[in-house]
């Protein structure tokens, strides 16, 4: 019979597993795609590779899972903290999952308007337009699913583990700190101040990027705090 620190040990190594996998399919997707998102001609260009975009939108429908998946398996433990909070990590989670699936038809249509082009031909000026329309769309769907929701659920992650002391408080603040912070910065990025992959926006993106890898890699040696267990259960 399965103990229940047995499934909360599952639970941490699971976790930061997702996490982890969130982490290198956001970065690993973005580079990959990148090159249709930056050139003007890439529906008609006949050098643009397909595979790489292709492997890159792969890589962000896992990571749309993934997102969902943390919240999923936390919150049987974030729910002892408080309920509604742990609820609404889970919706918003969702969302940004949502945001991001968007995001990956839009480049999957760039890529049927290219194949189309490349087969039968037209007018290039009317398929870039299409094309341009597309890109801005997933554009957007980044700004609100990677940039303005996920800083909301960083902070209500990073003030249910700072308040249940599920793993260190130094850890846990990161997120609870930053969440704000990159929020504030994607208002900056909404209203044209700076690009979303300029170096301000890169810069206070940083600190939310340590916090996934420290939170991940404790979970997977560490697990949760035993004491925080303990009191979130006595608590229920």
């Amino acid at each position: 019979m399965t103990s229940k620190t047995d499934l909360y040990r599952t639970a941490a190594i699971l976790t930061g597993i997702l996490f982890l996998t969130t982490d290198i399919t956001a970065i690993v997707g973005l580079q990959l795609y990148q090159p249709l998102l930056t050139n003007p001609q890439f529906i008609t260009s006949v050098a643009a590779n397909d595979t790489r975009i292709l492997i890159g939108t792969f890589l962000e429908t896992i990571l749309a899972f993934c997102n969902v998946g943390t919240a999923i398996v936390l919150y049987p433990i974030l729910k002892r903290q408080h309920q509604g909070m742990a609820l609404g990590y889970v919706v918003l989670r969702a969302m940004e999952a949502t945001f991001i699936l968007i995001g990956v038809i839009s480049i999957l249509a760039v890529l049927s308007l290219r194949l189309d082009f490349l087969a039968t031909g037209g007018d290039p000026l009317t398929y870039q337009s299409i094309g341009k329309a597309l890109v801005a769309i997933q554009k957007w769907t980044f700004l609100f699913g990677p940039n303005i929701i996920l800083p909301v659920n960083a902070t209500i992650l990073g003030y249910l583990l700072y308040k249940s002391r599920l793993v260190p408080r130094a850890i846990s603040a990161l997120y609870l700190f930053d969440g704000p912070i990159l929020f504030v910065s994607s208002i900056f990025i909404l209203f044209g101040f700076y690009e979303t992959m300029s170096a301000p926006a890169i810069l206070v993106a940083m600190p939310m990027l340590v916090f996934e890898v420290l939170f991940s890699i404790w979970l997977m040696i560490r697990g949760f705090d035993r004491a925080a267990l303990e009191s979130l259960t006595a608590r229920s």
